[in-house]
């Protein structure tokens, strides 16, 4: 085109629709440019470790990822088993600008707690009802026996079948409270002393000898509200991963401390490996997980059942790595 001369007919409309070179690497954001069928053309750097992290390549994304347009310009799409969520947009061009990004459905993890939730309760019902009869029968012939039993001395079997009869109204206890802890809204609160002495006695398998070390230094005394059973889960959770972070012997601190009247911080602190700063936002995604054999649910699970007891489960800055669950109290108390 020669200085002076009209440019030509419609050549400013087109320059102005040209993708510009390198688009991706303009944004901070993680940005991907596609063809029409959802092949990676560019990709920025952000958008390239994110789709690393959740096993993900750059070559064509899932159909999932990339699902019939139908005339529209911009399209949402969510791909669950990586936690993610794409936003695609047209280009002038016929290419898509696609901005990746983890997924915002706050629905998901609910949807998945509820349901492995009330898979667990089915399970323990189903224990409970087939331990509930035989433990039945065998307190009515403690019964029986006491009236028949002829060989011992009369105090010895007295003796012998009182401690029959104890232990059978225990094991029946034991199994009404298995089966009221299946409602995560029921109980009327719990100590943290009587919570950590049964935490305690569930890793204790962990914690044998001289190889990793489990200290307890909470306010006995301060109850909170919530099911035993989401409890045992945030803190059976934590613990686990925490001795689960490295082959070698792993120190795991429990502390609290009263924020407000309404809520207590609970903190689970372990010397192991710190957790890396660029997945502090993905620990908590479902599905996302560092570990070969992990399912990547236990810490989307145990945030969730935080939640459901009205407090949080969040991931403290700096090291050690230290998860601070926040419960509601039941009763004021004081700093520990």
């Amino acid at each position: 085109m020669n200085p002076g001369q009209p440019p030509p007919r419609g050549w400013f409309a087109r320059w102005r629709s040209r993708p510009a070179p390198g688009l991706t690497a303009q944004l901070t954001a993680p940005a991907l440019v596609c063809s029409a069928q959802g092949e990676i053309l560019e990709a920025n750097d952000p958008a390239q470790a994110l789709l690393a992290a959740h096993g993900m390549g750059l070559g064509q994304l899932p159909p999932e990822a990339w699902p019939p347009l139908d005339g529209r310009l911009v399209a949402e799409a969510l791909v669950p088993q990586a936690s993610l969520q794409f936003s695609r947009h047209a280009l002038a061009d016929g290419r898509w600008l696609v901005l990746p990004r983890l997924s915002e459905d706050a629905t998901l993890t609910s949807r998945l707690f509820r349901s492995t939730h009330e898979l667990l309760a089915r399970v323990i019902a189903t224990v409970a009802h087939d331990l509930r009869s035989p433990l039945a029968s065998l307190f009515f012939n403690v019964g029986v026996l006491r009236k028949r039993w002829s060989v011992l001395e009369p105090e010895q079997v007295e003796a012998t079948l009182e401690a029959m009869a104890r232990a059978c109204e225990l094991e029946m206890k034991t199994v009404a409270a298995l089966v009221e802890r299946i409602d995560a809204g029921a109980g009327d609160g719990l100590s943290l002393g009587d919570l950590f002495d049964r935490i305690t006695e569930l890793m204790n398998p962990l914690f044998r000898g001289d190889s990793n070390q489990l200290e307890v230094s909470v306010d006995r005394t301060l109850e909170v509200e919530g099911a035993s059973l989401l409890l045992d889960q945030i803190f059976v959770n934590l613990i686990g991963n925490a001795v689960e972070s490295r082959p070698e012997a792993v120190r795991v601190q429990i502390t609290s401390r009263v924020e407000d009247n309404h809520t207590v911080c609970v903190r689970v602190t372990n010397d192991g490996p710190p957790v890396d700063n660029t997945l502090k936002d993905m620990i908590f995604r479902p599905f996302f997980t560092t570990k070969s054999t992990g399912t990547g649910m236990g810490l989307s699970f145990a945030r969730e059942a935080a939640r459901q007891l009205g407090g949080d489960l969040t991931l403290a800055g700096g090291a050690p790595t230290t998860f601070e669950v926040r419960l509601r109290l039941r009763r004021a108390g004081t700093d520990t």
